[in-house]
């Protein structure tokens, strides 16, 4: 049979575990509050990464810009642009300057 004395609630060996409960339970519930404020900080910093990006697309700007190709790159083809060596041609092509140039053209130096 078991013994079914009444548990001595007042015992220093009792006291000593109930502390020791306490004392986990405090552990517990600060990682708890740590975790759910990591958690809230990496979503924070994930929201104001996506608004920072998604805002730059109301502040860019676009403008159409009509260029010759052939006449710009000194009689380019569409077959120069295609296949094995198109990767090359369009590297030789240094579209930057071309673009840069044709905007000058059109809009002036300060354009």
């Amino acid at each position: 049979m078991t013994d079914r004395t009444p548990t001595d609630w007042s015992s220093e060996v009792m006291r000593r575990r109930i502390a020791k409960r306490y004392a986990a339970e405090r552990r517990f519930k600060y990682l708890g509050m740590a975790a759910v404020i990591a958690s809230a900080s990496f979503l924070a910093f994930l929201l104001l990464v996506m608004v920072g990006n998604g805002a730059k697309g109301f502040v860019q700007t676009e403008i159409a810009l009509e260029i010759d190709f052939p006449a710009a790159t000194g009689g380019a083809t569409p077959a120069q642009f295609s296949g094995p060596a198109a990767d090359a041609n369009m590297k030789n092509l240094v579209l930057a300057d071309i673009v840069a140039a044709q905007a000058e053209t059109e809009f002036g130096a300060d354009g």
